[in-house]
């Protein structure tokens, strides 16, 4: 075709004219796009995608590419024009979450509808690069440039015929080449710079196979190509002295199992890459996926098996990923491979330069769909179509779905007809065959950010938005929160699918930092003005509608780090009038309350002094005066003005804020804290109790002066390192302060110190025990200092000692114990001062506080400060102070463990702890001997009223886990009170029911019968639940107490037991009797139903019930004629009962008494036969004179029962003969089997058995499966082993055998042994037929050489046999198992 005719078709809506031309011939003049600068590797994988973690992908030792290679950028651009080309017709809504668009390629698809209609052919196939080659049914290749023009026509030179349909096109990396495979088996190859075919490969591999698959590698003169054969090849193109040509190569042949994918390895052109070097291919069959490199000699790398349904091909794919590794980062290629619903992760490890590339596999995913393509987008992105024609764009770190796109109107062209390989007769496997129908790999393409899917007359593609689309889309749709909120996610890189954001870290956050500023510089504005004015009535929304937007500003710009823009900007925004005060709500406060939760999180630590005041000024005239004291702790105080917030926290009593402002507006530290122990000196003085407003300074004091003494700012933070050691100098000078210089009046010695021990001792002592573990004190100046602070103390306390409490001075004591200890010879305190602490403590005149003062004195026991103390002396003090908790102490140090007892019941408080204090002892290890036992035992035993009365329970538990065998001697000792007695064995059999306490021990009868009186006595109701749980008691004894006391329904329980079953019916019966003739007269005089009605039904309803269970209980222990007796005898009774109730007139009690005569009927049916009962029914009086209604459900209920028993009876059965059956088959199948003796002598008479030379005229031989010992059958009947009443075949055993087993373990007389129908005997007329057959064998065989192989495979099968056994059970067992269902 000429340069005109080629402009002319350009122009042309029609391809009519350029589809009848055989090739294009000229295009040079034609503008190509020029190719923009490729960037670097690196470039395209830092994207602003979350990198795949080490963790997660399990990749270590990565190395990383160092050199700045180059990558072609895909044409299809971000911020190139062809996207508003593509997006004109997009079929998608607004939404939020979305990341991509779809649309039509408007040109394209209009050239294709035409050849469509025109009946010129139909798309097969599509490749994308710089061009758009789409490929035809009719041999031809439509190339279309990036602005949907079309470029060419290109038709092979040999004619479209020849070649057949276009069944696969590829695109090399610069687009300067295309390579297209036919369904008749060639390949051309065309020059895309000027529209030229450069070569037709028609020869080199197997004519009559489709081509499947074309791909070029990373060297631009080698391509590789699979068809329908399964056989994969190469191709090298070169061009000698301006002739070109090409040569193949076998790859992958097909006859090893069909090839169905292939995906070459693109390599960046590094040269220092460590895998340059290698040209890997990954091959995918139906069952295994294979990793070859096929340069500079074909070699297996690697192999993985496949599982997946067969209707489903594998499809691969590569990816570079960037890994972030414990010694840097680095990027490696990761391949996937996809079958069916499996998608597999494989990493490529390349250990060294010279090493051979490895493979492991990192994860495997199932997805809930089945795939039919598989393509990344990015390293942390790809696309997939399921088969049902829906894509998706998966995060594949978190393997979540973020947009799912419905294509199916598409109409997507399957490339099945070039896997079937129709063109040339089909000539494919059944496997290919069957995965065909779901192929579509070549009509889906990825190019940059979109994938191309080609429709029968259309190509749709799915665009990935670029990061900066996706926050205008959110803007322009007044999401302005949701734009700020998305660009902060690309700020952050924790946004997903992330396009267009290029450069470092530093560049791609300035990037969006410049997109975010631009945002708050448009919308803030107008979000401010027009946007609010529906709001203008609802205040509760308006203040909520600049509460977000007011926390959006502030939020973004804290993240972009522009604090400015926020502080002078958007804060003049807020305190613009746009609506001349005719707003409800004020923006500018809604904005000052916003900072709030900022400064408090220290995100704003820093506000300028304009904000700093209108903030400060705004919170106090709304009277938030907490919430400001809160910030102001934050708060950088030194643009405010300082004296103003100093007056403002002392008249609102805001201390924190106080102190924050002193410590870090005038860098004061002592000043607040003489003021405010002053006040707090003030406020103590008198005996009435503290406010809660000083309780809480005081506290306040003591945390801010253990920090200060700490170096620890308060109320957060850290003082300056260069102002800690001033700071404790200062703190303590003013606590040792001896004289009150800010009051005259105040003449006391050390007036601060005073205050704080008064205040809470015990809380100030501890901050002076973390202030003496500082290293300040460890010097030589610290530890004089630390003296002189204990020093004081004691001058203090000691001295002023009626001023302070016992605890309080115990305190102290234990304080000092415990430093005087843990600084041994650098505290000293004298000891004398201990004594007079012990005695003051110990005072019996004293009478208050008494719990301070025992505590008191334990703690400076505990804390070693009495070792010089005498303790004899300490415990006849601790005696007479009644100091019971020291005297326990200071008796289990002399293991006087009864007197330890005597302390616990003696304290009020603590008789309780006695229980486990004993048990404790009794269940202790060897540190207790038996004598110290036996002493606690008998303490015990002696107070065991104390015990009683203190926890009956607990006492009982002590008895049944420690003193089991003393249980007849207590039982004994409380007879006297019976109520204490029967409490404490209630405890005893309530205990023997818990998994806590020992179980085994048994109750003596005795004692079982005395608890058992006593239940009579105290809880009747109980009597009969606990006969029946236990049984360690003399059933005559307690039927004898149950009928003193007359509890009936026990009486009747223990006459069962003795086999009074008539006796115990009666008494039930006579029992129920009474209780339903009440009823009756009850009930036939009411119409309405009561609670008390119904308990009355239902207690007879028990009994009844109980009657029956009697009956059931014991009706095969009774003759039949009794068993009779007892069930008519109830039948009667209930009849009568019926009968009564017919003129009743409330119908819901009749149906009652029905209800009861059905479920009697039902379980005497059991246990009586049917026609018995019938006719006892039918002979009644209340029913001979009736209707058949009147027994029509009794006899109904007495069928279908009867019709259940028997379908039980006939499943049994059939369940019986199934089992029976199959054993028997079984037995028989192995009778049928062929017998392997180990030797073919006779085992008694040694002469040969089976060889029929030697067997002639003798007789039969027996041998015995099971141990294959072979016997003449003379031989066995003759020894004197077998058994006298042998009897047939079947009693011979094994004497060999049978020897063996009764020397181990002789069997009882009359048993035969288990080897007796192990056996079989043989004939002596199979011998002759046998030995002509042998000897045939051998004459044949006499002619046969066997070979080596055939040798060795004959040892290993008779090795195999000699080694085989079959055993086979003496009997069958039944498996009593329902047989399998037959469905059909």
């Amino acid at each position: 075709m000429s340069r005109t005719a080629m402009e002319t078709a350009n122009k042309s809506d029609d391809l009519s004219d350029i589809l009848k031309s055989p090739k294009v011939k000229d295009l040079s003049d034609i503008p190509i796009p020029d190719v923009p600068d490729r960037p670097s590797l690196e470039s395209i994988l830092n994207e602003e995608e979350e990198l795949l973690s080490l963790e997660e992908l399990g990749i270590t030792d990565l190395d990383l590419i160092q050199d700045d290679s180059t990558q072609p950028t895909p044409s299809f651009s971000a911020d190139s024009d062809y996207r508003t080309t593509i997006l004109t017709k997009s079929t998608n809504t607004f939404d939020k979450d979305t990341v991509s668009t779809i649309g039509q390629m408007e040109s394209i698809s209009k050239e294709l509808k035409q050849v469509l209609t025109r009946g010129t052919g139909q798309p097969t196939c599509i490749a994308v690069g710089q061009f758009v080659a789409v490929g035809l049914s009719t041999g031809t290749v439509l190339v279309f440039d990036a602005k949907q023009h079309l470029r060419a026509c290109l038709t092979p030179p040999s004619g479209p015929e020849k070649f057949g349909s276009v069944s696969a096109v590829s695109i090399n990396f610069d687009s300067s080449r295309l390579l297209v495979g036919y369904a008749r088996g060639p390949v051309t190859k065309w020059d895309l710079t000027n529209f030229q075919c450069l070569q037709e490969c028609t020869s080199g591999f197997p004519p009559g196979h489709a081509v499947l698959q074309v791909k070029f590698t990373c060297t631009p003169s080698m391509a590789v190509f699979l068809n329908s054969g399964g056989s994969i090849f190469v191709l090298e193109f070169s061009k000698r002295l301006g002739l070109r040509s090409y040569s193949t190569f076998l790859v992958f042949s097909g006859s090893h199992g069909e090839a169905c994918f292939m995906e070459p390895l693109c390599l960046p052109s590094q040269p220092s890459y460590v895998l340059n070097k290698y040209f890997l291919l990954v091959i995918a069959t139906v069952s295994k996926l294979m990793i070859v490199t096929f340069k500079p000699n074909v070699q297996l790398i690697a192999t993985f098996s496949l599982t997946a349904p067969v209707q489903y091909l594998p499809l691969l794919a590569w990816q570079f990923c960037v890994v972030q590794t414990s010694t840097g980062t680095s990027v490696d290629p990761i391949l996937t491979c996809v079958r069916g619903d499996q998608v597999t992760y494989v990493q490529t490890h390349v250990s060294s330069t010279n090493a051979v590339p490895t493979f492991s596999v990192l994860k495997h995913i199932k997805f809930p769909y089945n795939i039919l393509s598989f393509h990344w987008l990015t390293s942390q992105l790809a696309i997939l179509m399921d088969s049902k024609e829906f894509v998706y764009i998966i995060h594949v770190r978190s393997a979540t779905v973020l947009q799912k796109v419905d294509v199916s109107h598409v109409e997507l062209i399957y490339n099945s007809s070039m896997f079937k390989s129709l063109a040339t007769g089909g000539n494919v496997s059944e496997a290919l065959r069957r995965g065909a129908d779901n192929t579509c790999h070549n009509s889906i393409a990825v190019n940059g950010y979109k994938l191309f899917i080609l429709g029968i007359s259309s190509v749709t593609v799915i665009s990935l938005l670029s990061w900066e689309e996706r926050v205008n889309r959110l803007s322009t749709n007044n999401d302005f929160e949701g734009a700020l909120t998305l660009a902060g996610q690309f700020y952050k890189g924790k946004a997903k699918a992330i396009a267009g954001l290029n450069g470092s870290r530093k560049e791609r956050q300035q990037t969006v930092a410049a997109k975010i500023m631009d945002l708050i510089g448009n919308y803030v504005p107008l979000y401010l003005g027009v946007g609010c004015e529906a709001l203008a009535n609802d205040v509760m929304k308006l203040t909520a509608y600049f509460t977000r937007l007011a926390q959006v500003c502030i939020e973004s710009c804290i993240l972009i780090k522009d604090i400015d823009l926020l502080l002078a900007t958007i804060y003049n925004e807020f305190c613009t009038d746009y609506h001349h005060n005719m707003q409800p709500v004020n923006s500018r406060e809604v904005f000052l309350d916003t900072l709030q939760q900022f400064i408090v999180n220290d995100s704003l630590p820093n506000l300028s002094p304009l904000v700093a005041k209108d903030f400060v000024d705004y919170f106090i005239s709304a009277g938030k005066v907490r919430e400001l004291e809160k910030c102001l702790v934050h708060m950088n105080v030194k643009n405010l003005n300082i004296q103003k917030l100093i007056v403002f926290c002392w008249k609102n009593s805001l201390y924190d804020a106080l102190l924050s402002v002193y410590n870090t507006g005038l860098n004061d530290y002592t000043s607040p804290l003489v003021e405010l122990l002053l006040q707090l000196r003030s406020a103590m003085k008198g005996d009435q109790q503290l406010l809660d407003e000083y309780q809480s300074m005081g506290y306040k004091l003591l945390v801010y002066i253990s920090g200060c003494l700490a170096g620890r700012a308060y109320p957060k933070g850290d003082i300056p390192p260069n102002h800690v050691k001033a700071v404790k100098i200062n703190v303590y000078k003013t606590l040792l302060a001896k004289r009150n210089e800010h009051d005259s009046s105040d003449q006391s010695s050390y007036p601060f110190l005073h205050t704080l021990l008064h205040f809470d001792t015990r809380e100030f002592l501890n901050v002076l025990s973390l202030a003496f573990e500082e290293d300040d004190f460890g010097t030589t100046e610290g530890i004089p200092t630390r003296q002189g602070i204990v020093d004081v103390l004691l001058e203090i306390m000691v001295g002023d000692r009626k001023s302070f409490s016992a605890s309080q001075i115990g305190s102290l004591f234990t304080f000092l114990a415990r430093h005087t200890v843990r600084h041994k010879g650098v505290i000293h305190v004298d000891k004398r001062l201990y004594d007079q602490v012990v005695e003051f403590l110990t005072n019996p005149d004293e009478t208050v506080r008494h719990y301070e003062r025992e505590h008191a004195l334990l703690e400076l026991y505990n804390s070693n400060a009495l070792v010089q103390f005498d303790e004899e002396k300490l415990l006849a003090l601790a005696e007479k102070a009644k100091f019971y908790r020291v005297c326990e102490v200071l008796y289990g140090k002399k293991r006087q463990f009864s007197n330890v007892l005597s302390c616990y019941w003696r304290d009020p408080n603590r008789k309780d702890a006695a229980f486990a204090y004993i048990h404790q002892i009794m269940s202790g290890d060897e540190q207790y001997s038996e004598a110290e036992r036996e002493e606690v035992e008998k303490t015990a035993m002696e107070h065991l009223q104390l015990l009683v009365s203190t926890d009956t329970s607990a006492t009982a538990r002590l008895v049944l886990m420690d003193f089991p065998h003393c249980l007849p001697d207590v039982t004994h000792k409380l007879r006297r009170t019976p109520e204490t007695l029967y409490k404490f064995l209630e405890g005893i059999f309530n205990q023997r029911l818990s998994s806590s306490v020992r179980n085994d021990f048994i109750p003596p009868s005795q004692v079982s019968e005395l608890y058992i009186d006593l239940l009579c006595r105290f809880n009747c109701t109980r009597v009969l639940a606990f006969l029946k749980m236990n049984e360690h008691y003399r059933v005559d004894e307690a039927l004898k107490i149950v009928r003193k006391y007359k509890i009936l329904d026990a009486t009747a329980h223990l006459l069962e037991i003795v086999g009074e079953v008539k006796e115990a019916f009666d008494l039930i019966m006579s029992v129920w009797k009474k209780k339903m003739l009440e009823a009756n007269e009850r009930f036939s005089q009411t119409t309405s139903v009561t609670q008390d009605l119904k308990n009355a039904v239902t207690k007879n309803n028990s009994i009844m019930v109980a009657m029956v269970e009697l009956c059931e209980r014991n009706a095969y222990r009774l003759a039949e004629s009794s068993r009779e007796d007892l069930w008519f005898m109830l039948l009667n009774e209930m009849i009568s009962h019926v009968h009564a109730s017919k003129n009743w007139p409330n119908k819901p009690l009749r149906h009652t008494y029905q209800d009861m005569l059905s479920k009697l009927l039902n379980s005497m049916t059991s246990y009586l036969s049917l026609p018995t009962i019938v006719m006892k029914v039918l002979t009644d009086e209340a029913y001979s004179s009736g209707n058949f209604k009147d027994v029509k459900g009794l006899i109904m209920g007495m069928l279908e029962t009867y019709n259940y028993e028997e379908t039980l009876h006939k499943t049994t059965n059939h369940i019986l003969f199934h089992d029976v059956r199959n054993s028997f088959v079984q037995l028989h199948t192995m009778s049928q089997r062929g017998l392997s003796p180990d030797s073919t002598n006779c085992a008694i008479c040694s002469r040969q058995a089976l060889a029929a030379q030697h067997n002639s005229g003798k007789d039969n031989v027996v041998v015995f499966r099971s141990c294959g010992h072979l016997f003449h059958e003379s031989c066995i009947r003759s020894t004197a082993i077998i058994h006298a009443d042998l009897t047939s075949d079947s009693d011979l055993f094994c004497p060999l055998c049978n020897n063996r087993a009764s020397s181990k373990k002789p069997t009882s007389d009359g048993v035969k042994p288990s080897l007796s129908r192990k056996m079989t005997i043989v004939r002596k007329d199979t011998f002759t037929r046998a030995a002509m057959k042998q000897k045939q064998i051998k004459q044949e065989g006499d002619d046969i050489e066997l070979d080596p192989q055939q040798l060795a495979n004959l040892r290993q099968i008779r090795h195999q046999s000699s080694s085989f056994t079959l055993e086979q059970s003496d009997s069958p067992e039944l498996n009593l198992a329902p047989p399998p269902l037959n469905i059909t």
